[in-house]
């Protein structure tokens, strides 16, 4: 039977069609009764909607897993998909069979869809073979490597998406007969079909790929698009033949040069669009968090704004029946303006997700409501107008053209080309603006050149419609200045604003603290938006580190963990003379790994090369390791370095960051560990770190399932922090300490065990926590991270605001370690580990581990010794009578007697005896007067007592020793203020500054020297770094900062003071009662 569209369109006179050309009816604008076949074909478009998107996300996964996650990989894969997208579009813009109506080759091409895209399976495999096969010969040229790529990838989805691409123009082919039908068509069918794309970002982002896998996920696609064929050939099937004489009502009569004109135009407007996508993508990276969840939420909320944008255009059209230069004009004024104010309120991002928050609870659920909230106020106003432009000037550009008496063919054409146009705009805006413009001008100002261009297509368009009307240039004027304005002035965009994760770090600190002030306690010392990722260097008293996207990837806090990365590995290596580090971050596991004497080369991957720039800043961590010549550093993904590379190591170390954030836990799957083991020489080793921050037993237990499975020995280790590491080796043999006692005579790696408070040669079981035997009680029943199903990479994310989770991992791999020795250890080593391995445990703050080391010591040799370390397991537990009591008995032999007598003063001062602490430092000090430790005690004791006279002497004596302590110093300088010896503390109080610029005790004294000798200037200078770093520190200090002020007779500033200390310290009774005099 004839098709028909039943929405009040009259009945036309019949006539003659030549056959076997079929037409199928189309309804009229006016329609009210929405007709049955019509909504079938909405649904096809729906189902082919998500479908492509649930395609696009599986093959840059895929790809992405063969050629890495650079930005420069998938960007190739993104230009191809998209390039195949207009090439689509411009073909069958050109090209229709003769005896198909749109609907029916519309469905003939879901068909095709379906099947090229169940072909892209082994084409994967295929190009796999092809790309690892061809690399070695591509000579490291980056043009070579490029095209090895850009081929690569065009196999697999030049036929789907050129097949994509063209069911746009066809299908409005199909259903509209004049430019006012398209008009209304284009909004209906363009939103549909963007909400298609929504639900399928959202399906394989949340549901698909986590539980089925990237396999199963593609043919869930395919599905989709056989469903969509067979629903649009059902409704295509048979097609009356119909014709209507209808007069092509044109949006305006434009010549072709006009029409040439708004396909430029066009093509600016796709550029923009992706320009706002990358810039965006990467504000909202930092404050949101880089999971894959976040970066679902970002393309689903862009895709959801550009699905309203047509819907409401198709309400807008019927009313207007027009679609003339001017409203495309328009639509581009009105983006600038959306995407200007955008900018204006990205300084509120950081503030309203900090706020959902707090109001929300822990659940996951909770944690995607707060950021997708904060993606549609900051995308939605720019994505809506988005939409509404395009369905706009596909009915303007099929208007400007002359129409075909072929009506159906015409139409497809125009809109067509104009697809084509507007994609190869949005590829030459992913090219330049990712690799050239983000990394150069930054992302913020990114966004606003882009709506610079929106503002010259607006006024380009508006000339040419009437070149008399100058309002548009005025407008554009405006509009200019104040993206100007906006884009270079610190008012919207604060660097250490856009450096602060706040789903990470807002729990961090003082609830009663903006996110702003949160970012602003840490001094930013680099920013760089990089081609991967944004690269930030930040630095706080006694405090460095490297953030990337807002987290912090490397500081000094970190220092045990990075030294441990790279010590762990080569001291249980007899000969690791070649060396793979994947990441190079703050350098320090790179410098750790230089002071083995017998490595002779140093290979670091790392894929973001603003992380080298940054090293400039981050000497402290690196330790000038960059001017080794055996370290040679590779900027690329480490799978495809890996996976291309031919060259074997002995020793591998990977330290990527968290498993949560998208593409890194591609670095922890069951297949890349087998590509680890496969570039390991005999006897290699290979170091994984772990990072425990949200991470649950069940993602530990997967990440070791797939280690087990490749590596024959397996051993879990905890860092001084909080974080495991995983020694993989390729072979059983037991460990050893030999190779320890040997390299415990160098200096410089003497230097860095004391640093992870090794002691003794020994010392390394404090680190250890399960064994081979224990990881395979657990690990063999988990499910692997594989490169088909990326479990960890969703979820990990899932736990992020659950702070609790890494104590309770902790405890749970406690629990299953009943031996704290690894097993296996030769009758030496076990006999001296126990006492070695206790004292870096009670170093680490670790007294109950110590006590399982304790419980295994032997031999009467160690008495004393074992004596002193039970007593400082007691003052840990707050048991200091019972440790007194042991001490003192200890202290009679004089093998400990230093020891023991340091020990007892600490176990006495915590017990509240102080006089006794007093008399047992004094005599340590008349054997020792040198003593470090013992003078701490005795400054201390004399604090306690308001002895700052003592207490000065002792810290002077601490100076002298540690000349290089800015602590020391800031400390002297405060007892010297206590002593009320004005004039003697401002010198410590400089020196300790020009230690550490960044030192709060020494800048808080030095404000409150300042104000009591008059120099209120310097004082408010000084209080109001105090308060900005150091916000919730010292209640007095916002008291103090009042005070000069008001002295300053600056009353406004002075109520601000006290006022952000009441809001931080609302109990505190000084700023309660404090008041600020009328001058």
């Amino acid at each position: 039977m004839p098709l028909r569209f039943r929405d009040g369109m009259k009945k036309p006179a019949r006539k003659s069609v030549t056959a076997p050309q079929q037409v199928a009816k189309i309804p009229s604008e006016h329609s009210v009764a929405p007709d049955s076949a019509l909504l079938r074909l909405q649904l096809c478009f729906f189902l082919s909607g998500a479908a492509g998107l649930i395609d696009q996300v599986v093959w840059t996964k895929a790809l992405g897993q063969l050629f890495g996650y650079s930005a420069y990989a998938v960007a190739t894969v993104l230009a191809v998909f998209m390039g195949g997208l207009a090439l689509g579009s411009a073909i069958f813009a050109q090209w229709r069979p003769a005896n198909k109506s749109g609907v029916a080759l519309y469905s003939w091409m879901e068909f095709a869809i379906a099947a090229s895209t169940l072909l892209s399976l082994p084409g994967i495999a295929l190009v796999k073979q092809l790309y690892l096969t061809s690399y070695p010969h591509a000579g490291g040229s980056a043009a070579t490597l490029l095209a090895l790529r850009f081929f690569g990838a065009a196999m697999v989805l030049a036929l789907p998406t050129a097949l994509m691409g063209g069911t746009l123009p066809v299908l409005l082919g199909g259903v509209a007969r004049e430019v006012k039908q398209l008009g209304i068509r284009a909004g209906r069918f363009y939103a549909v079909n963007t909400a298609g794309a929504v639900a399928g970002t959202i399906a394989a982002g949340f549901f698909l790929i986590p539980r089925m896998g990237l396999r199963l996920t593609l043919i869930t696609a395919v599905i989709l698009n056989v469903i969509a064929g067979l629903l649009a050939q059902r409704i295509a099937q048979p097609i009356a033949v119909a014709s209507e004489d209808v007069r092509a009502r044109r949006a305006e009569s434009a010549n072709v040069q006009s029409s040439a004109l708004y396909m430029v135009c066009f093509a600016a407007v796709g550029a923009t669009a992706i320009a706002y996508e990358l810039s965006w993508t990467r504000l909202l990276a930092t404050p949101l968090g880089s999971s894959t969840y976040a970066f679902s939420l970002m393309l689903a909320v862009f895709l959801l704004g550009i699905a309203i944008g047509s819907a409401l255009f198709e309400k807008w059209f019927r009313k207007k029946h027009e679609a003339s230069a001017g409203v495309f004009a328009v639509t581009q004024f009105a983006t600038a303006a959306a995407v200007l104010f955008s900018l204006w309120m990205y300084r509120e991002i950081p503030e309203v997700l900090l706020f959902l928050l707090r109001n929300f609870d822990e659940k996951f659920t909770s944690l995607v409501a707060a950021q997708a909230v904060t993606c549609a106020l900051a995308l939605l106003p720019a994505t809506m107008l988005f939409g509404f432009n395009f369905p706009a000037v596909l009915a303007l550009v099929s208007g400007s053209n002359r129409l075909s008496t072929e009506k159906e063919r015409s139409l497809s054409s125009s809109v067509g080309r104009a697809a084509a146009a507007n994609t190869i705009g949005a590829i030459l805006a992913a090219m330049v603006g990712g690799f050239f413009l983000l990394p150069w001008i930054g992302s913020f100002r990114l966004a606003a050149l882009a709506a610079s261009v929106n503002v010259a297509i607006g006024v380009i368009l508006s000339v040419n419609a009437n070149s008399r009307n100058w309002r548009p240039v005025a407008v554009a004027a405006l509009l200019l200045a104040a993206i100007g304005w906006t884009a270079w002035s610190p008012t919207f965009f604060s660097r250490a604003s856009a450096t602060f994760g706040v789903v990470l770090y807002g729990s961090y600190h003082n609830s009663a603290l903006t996110a702003r002030e949160m970012a602003e306690t840490e001094d930013l010392v680099s920013f760089k938006d990089g081609i991967n990722a944004t690269v930030a260097v930040t630095r706080s008293e006694n405090y460095i580190a490297l953030k990337i996207n807002g987290k912090v990837d490397a500081s000094n806090l970190d220092a045990g963990t990075q030294l441990f990365l790279g010590d762990l590995g080569a001291v249980f290596h007899p000969h690791p003379r070649k060396v793979l580090i994947i990441g190079f971050g703050g350098g320090m596991t790179a410098s750790a790994v230089s002071r083995f004497p017998d490595v002779e080369r140093i290979d670091c991957v790392e894929i973001e090369p603003g992380v080298l720039e940054a090293a400039a800043y981050l000497e402290r961590l690196h330790r000038g390791v960059l001017q080794d010549h055996r370290l040679h550093i590779y900027f690329d993904d480490a799978r495809n370095f890996l996976q291309t590379s031919r060259g074997k190591y002995d020793l591998i170390i990977s330290e990527p960051s968290n498993p949560w954030i998208a593409g890194v836990a591609s670095l922890y799957t069951r297949e890349f560990f087998g590509v680890v083991h496969a570039h390991l020489e005999a006897g290699g080793n290979f170091v994984q770190w772990i990072q425990a921050y949200g991470l649950r037993f069940d993602d530990l237990a997967m990440i070791l399932s797939g280690l087990e499975r490749q590596f024959p020995e397996l051993s879990l280790w905890r860092s001084s922090g909080r974080d495991f590491l995983v020694l993989a080796r390729t072979t059983p043999e037991p460990l050893s300490f030999e190779r320890s006692r040997a390299l415990w005579k160098t200096a410089a790696l003497r230097q860095d065990f004391e640093a992870l408070h090794l002691t003794r040669p020994e010392s390394w079981p404090s680190y250890f926590r399960l064994g081979r035997a224990a990881i395979h009680s657990f690990a063999s029943r988990a499910p692997s991270n594989t490169d088909d199903r990326t479990q960890l990479e969703y979820s990990a994310p899932e736990h992020l605001l659950r702070e609790s989770l890494t104590k309770e991992l902790e405890r749970a791999v406690d629990a299953l370690g009943e031996n704290p020795l690894p097993d296996h250890l030769s009758s030496q080593d076990a006999h001296l580990a126990p006492v070695a391995s206790a004292e870096t445990s009670l170093l680490n703050n670790e007294p109950r581990r110590a006590m399982k080391f304790l419980t295994l010591a032997t031999g009467e040799s160690t008495d004393q010794e074992l004596s002193v370390l039970r007593a400082r397991v007691q003052i840990s537990d707050g048991h200091y009578a019972v440790a007194a009591k042991e001490l003192q008995a200890t202290s009679v032999d004089r093998t400990n007697y230093f020891d023991a007598q340091y020990w007892l003063a600490i176990a006495q001062r915590a017990g509240g005896r102080a006089v006794e602490a007093e008399s047992t430092v004094d005599s340590l000090l008349a054997g020792r007067p040198n003593d470090e430790r013992a003078l701490e005690v005795k400054s201390a004791l004399a604090s306690d007592r308001n002895d700052w006279i003592s207490a000065v002497g002792a810290q002077t004596k601490l100076v002298k020793l540690r000349p290089d302590s800015a602590a020391e110093q800031c400390r002297l300088g405060d007892l010297l203020l206590r002593s009320r010896n004005v004039g003697a503390a401002e010198e410590p109080l400089h020196k300790g500054l020009q230690l550490d610029p960044h030192a709060f005790l020494c800048h808080r004294d030095l404000g409150e020297l300042y104000r009591a000798t008059g120099r209120n200037t310097e004082a408010i200078r000084e209080l109001e770094w105090v308060v900005r770093l150091f916000p919730e520190a010292d209640s007095k200090t916002y008291v103090s900062l009042a005070l000069a002020y008001q002295t300053a007779k600056d009353r406004a500033s002075a109520q601000f003071a006290l006022e952000k200390g009441r809001r931080l310290f609302p109990d505190d009774q000084l700023l309660r009662k404090f008041a600020i005099g009328r001058n």
